[in-house]
């Protein structure tokens, strides 16, 4: 169930996407569809936005102490930007 957590998450992510996606019924089947769940009390296994506010926050938390950490080892950093 991990790897289907991992893709939905990753989806909803990468087409920005708002995290009540993984709520909509339409969504629901079509994870179930591909997954080959059939029963529909087995939906507590599909993600849930409250499983992924979480993990987004802690995905978030990290990204931020690993770009710090390599910010920090350098003297000098030359950023632009693009208006």
């Amino acid at each position: 169930m991990f790897q289907i957590n991992k893709v939905v998450f990753d989806y909803i992510i990468d087409e920005m996407k708002p995290l009540v996606t993984c709520e909509k019924p339409s969504f629901q089947k079509l994870i179930m569809e591909l997954t080959g769940i059939t029963d529909t009390s087995d939906t507590a296994l599909l993600p849930n936005r409250k499983q992924f506010a979480c993990d987004l926050k802690n995905r978030y938390t990290t990204y931020k102490d690993t770009l710090t950490d390599l910010i920090k080892k350098h003297l000098y950093i030359c950023i632009t930007a693009d208006i």
